[in-house]
């Protein structure tokens, strides 16, 4: 079977359309006709799931982008880092980053590890936002520990979600800030409410972050300009 594709010049990629009725363990090959003439498999053997697959499975817990996403810069770098920073994808997923602070209480680069003080939740967390006013429903990724690195001067992201609690270990992720007018056209990131878009108001701060477990890309914003 010959798939429809085209070639998106904002990613400097292809994107090829896969039919529903596609056999799940099918092979995907590549026409070369430059180099060898011949068709060439993508990869190792490869698994074709619906959407539904992806939502809180304990191997992809994060939120996908529907594109893949290749970022380009010039970023833009966010003042202040606290607060939460939510998935244009799934509105309940949240990260909450806590910076440790220096005697002046300025940011610095290293999270403060999650934890509980007087029964109430402190430093930086992966959490399932208060959406319909409730916070947190056995979503695999609602309270696990956060640690890292988000170093703003030199523009590098790299963060450890701890879901132990879960039986799940752990998954770091690496990444950047990048510019929200760089998305691919027709993406449809606006910000709006925590829990549900709003048109016409663009994202203004955009972080992307590649899981080194699963390659999956996770894209997140933040609530406060």
């Amino acid at each position: 079977m010959v798939l429809d594709s085209r070639f998106e010049e904002a990613l400097d990629a292809a994107v090829v359309l896969m039919p529903n009725e596609v056999n799940p363990t099918a092979s995907i090959l590549i026409n070369d006709p430059d180099c060898t003439g011949s068709l060439i498999p993508v990869g190792q053997a490869t698994s074709l799931q619906s959407a539904s697959f992806f939502v809180d499975n304990p191997f992809f817990v994060t939120p996908a982008p529907p594109l893949i996403v290749i970022p380009t810069p010039p970023p833009s770098i966010p003042g202040n880092i606290v607060n939460a920073w939510f998935s244009p994808n799934d509105r309940k997923y949240c990260i909450w980053f806590k910076p440790d602070e220096d005697d002046n209480g300025n940011e610095l680069p290293t999270l403060t590890r999650g934890f509980f003080e007087n029964n109430e939740r402190m430093g930086s967390w992966e959490l399932a936002a208060g959406c319909d006013n409730i916070e947190g429903t056995g979503e695999l990724f609602h309270l696990n520990q956060v640690t890292g690195i988000v170093d703003k001067v030199n523009n590098i992201i790299n963060i450890r979600i701890d879901r132990t609690s879960k039986n799940l270990g752990f998954e770091d992720f690496e990444g950047f800030f990048v510019d929200p007018n760089k998305m691919p056209a027709g993406s449809d990131y606006n910000i709006g409410g925590i829990c549900a878009a709003e048109n016409g108001r663009s994202m203004p701060k955009l972080m992307y972050l590649v899981s080194q477990t699963t390659k999956r890309q996770l894209l997140l914003w933040r609530n406060l300009d």
